[in-house]
């Protein structure tokens, strides 16, 4: 929640922050902005005048010290700064443990004002260093208040809780910053989004500020209890805070921008439009009447939320692009500002560096004799050890001559040794190259060997096939057909009805016989093969289909010459057996073959709807199913068989190319 504050910054300005950001202006700001007073520089300046020259005594110098501070406190944020570095200077050159706290304390506080608060922190954990060595816990108290201060103007509101918590504690029991303190505990817990514990320590520093008698305080709890009701969406609790912050507001005649700021959002959350925009317009007034940028920034702000929330989208966005415009002019103005505060303390800095220059100086001069007495000296000092080093160093030649021949010697054979291991180098990679040669040809020739005995091995295999062919359509066929000739020509007549029916039975077995003997013959070499892989499943599963009572499909397609001779001879036998077994014992009505061609393999998928069976059963693992296993691992390839009772079976076959 965005609230906006009037804060003097020895000009008319006004800055848009957060609640918690608010407190701290309100809390630290507030307390050291003042204009200056010309009388009282004159004053000091007349008691600084009247005291002994620095570095005289102790005495005078902790008085002057105490002087150049109260001279700092009375002028403006932007020329505090040389008062306090020449007291803190002046105080760690007496090591006054006390006026370095103090100095440093001042230090940092004054670049807080000057909106630079890592150097703030560095100048105020140096005090508090001092402060804890000498246990002064009222300082101790106050230094950790404004650096948690800081840590949360800088966005780290963890930190500052954590150094707000600590100055809590040394906190005597009675005091009137425990009431404040509370508060800021409570804003810090509410930056971070901790509720509870923010309105904890809001009522308690309500309750801690009423009885202290400490209105302001007790308005700065109010005014947060009222927004975080109004976070927590408690409205009705949030109207009662609001009024009362609004009689304290009338009471010591403070300004209202952030109570009109909260009223403008309680009552839009109620939908009391009306009265929103009555409490949105008058923050606008007072913002136009000071013509101030942050209070106009703040009061576009809210008209825009107003309009939004009414759905007015068009002043909305006038009023988005008045805020928009307001905020860069402050943004800009903080810049300024800041970048002033550097200026000023890069020449205060300047300043510091020739002062110290010229102490410098003077110490240097106090110094000459002893540096020249010490120069001669060194000069004999350095005459004799060369002289010494001379000595040393020809005889050190001496042996490195002696050394250089040395390696001349051996320069020289390892020369003779080098071309000795050229050489030798040189007729090793001939025979190796020679070898390498000689082993690529014999490699070359054993995969010529090899190609031709695997094709022998497939003519052979293919010429067994057709030869087996022949023999069963030749001889058992021609012998199983004339027994069936022979069968039926026996007279029935003859026959009783029981013997009719065992010759019926025959005469169908036999028959059976031959269509399988025939169907086997044809199968084994068929010529379709001779095209291809697929145009023989093909004329197979046509085959099949007219003379089956189940309907066979074949999904898929293959790329000529995709698989080899002796892949595609196989894979036929493999599909072949698969198709026999599903006809014997699958008791199925439909059975699909599909194809897969991939990049580096082939899969045959063969599925059927048939009766199944348990896949590992000894008594399922028949002669057809251990004669694919044994195709299959002839080609490198996989088999995998899923099939439960009466939920069919589906057998996958996939070769490497």
């Amino acid at each position: 929640m965005k609230i906006v504050v009037m804060i003097p910054f020895g000009m008319t300005h006004t800055l848009t922050l957060s609640v918690n950001q608010y407190l701290w202006i309100v809390f630290w700001v507030l307390p050291h902005l003042g204009s200056a007073q010309k009388s009282t520089i004159d004053s000091l300046q007349k008691v600084l005048i009247s005291l002994p020259p620095a570095g005289r005594s102790f005495g005078s110098d902790t008085t002057r010290v105490g002087v150049l501070c109260e001279m700092g406190k009375a002028v403006t944020p932007d020329k505090r700064t040389q008062f306090f570095e020449k007291a803190n200077d002046l105080a760690n050159r007496r090591n006054w443990s006390l006026g370095q706290m103090r100095t440093y304390y001042y230090l940092g506080e004054n670049y807080g004002l000057l909106v630079n608060y890592y150097r703030g922190a560095q100048c105020l954990f140096k005090a508090l260093t001092i402060a804890e060595k000498l246990k002064d816990a009222e300082m101790g108290c106050k230094i950790l208040y404004v650096l948690g201060n800081y840590y949360n103007l800088m966005n780290d509101p963890k930190e500052g809780l954590k150094l707000h918590i600590r100055a809590f504690a040394q906190l005597p029991p009675i005091s009137p910053q425990k009431a404040k303190l509370l508060n800021i505990l409570g804003t810090d817990y509410y930056s971070l989004g901790r509720l509870k514990e923010a309105e904890f320590y809001f009522r308690k520093g309500l309750v801690i500020s009423r009885q202290a008698k400490l209105p302001i305080i007790e308005s700065y709890c109010v005014a947060n209890l009222a927004f975080l009701s109004l976070d927590k969406n408690n409205l009705l609790e949030a109207s009662y805070y609001f009024k009362v912050y609004e009689s304290i507001l009338d009471k010591f005649n403070l300004p209202k921008i952030d109570l009109h700021i909260g009223l403008t959002k309680l009552y839009i959350k109620e939908k009391k439009f009306d009265k929103a925009k009555k409490e949105a317009w008058m923050l606008y007034e007072i913002a136009v009447k000071s013509q101030n940028d942050s209070e106009l920034s703040a009061a576009h702000e809210n008209m825009y939320e107003f309009y939004n929330n009414i759905s007015d989208y068009r002043k909305a966005l006038e009023s988005y692009k008045q805020w928009n415009k307001f905020k860069e002019k402050v943004d800009k103005d903080m810049k300024n500002r800041l970048l002033s505060a550097l200026k000023f303390e890069y020449e205060n800095e300047n300043n510091l560096i020739k002062i110290h220059s010229l102490d410098s100086q003077l110490s240097d001069k106090q110094n000459e004799l002893k540096i020249l007495l010490i120069v001669v000296l060194s000069f004999i000092l350095i005459v004799v050890i060369l002289f010494w080093n001379n000595k040393i160093l020809k005889s050190k030649n001496l042996q490195i001559e002696m050394q250089k021949n040395e390696l001349h010697e051996l320069k020289d054979d390892l020369n003779v040794s080098n071309k000795k291991l050229l050489e030798l180098n040189e007729s090793l990679e001939i025979k190796v190259e020679n070898r390498t040669s000689e082993l690529k040809f014999a490699n070359e020739e054993l995969i010529r060997k090899n190609n031709e005995i695997q094709m022998a091995f497939i003519t052979g295999k293919k010429q067994e096939r057709e030869r087996v062919a022949s023999e069963l359509h030749d001889n058992l066929g021609s012998t199983i057909s004339g027994l069936l000739w022979q069968l039926q020509g026996i007279t029935l007549d003859n026959l009783t009805s029981h013997e009719q029916e065992i010759y019926e039975a025959l005469v169908a077995r036999v028959s059976s016989a031959y269509d399988e003997i025939r169907h086997i013959s044809h199968h084994l070499s068929p010529k379709e093969l001779d095209k291809g892989f697929e145009q023989a499943l093909q004329k197979l599963i046509s085959d099949l289909n007219r003379n089956n009572r189940i309907v066979f499909l074949l999904k898929g397609s293959l790329p000529k010459n995709f698989l080899s001779t002796y892949q595609e001879n196989d894979m036929y036998s493999i599909c072949l057996e698969i198709i026999n077994n599903i006809i014997k014992h699958a008791k199925a009505s439909e059975c699909t073959i599909e194809l897969e061609a991939q990049q580096t393999s082939f899969k045959v998928s063969i599925k059927d709807n048939g009766r199944g069976f348990v896949v590992g059963d000894q008594q399922n693992m028949g002669k057809g199913l251990i004669n694919i296993k044994k195709r299959v691992l002839m080609l490198e390839g996989h088999l995998n068989i899923i099939s439960l009772p009466s939920q069919g079976t589906l057998i996958t076959v996939s070769i490497p190319l």
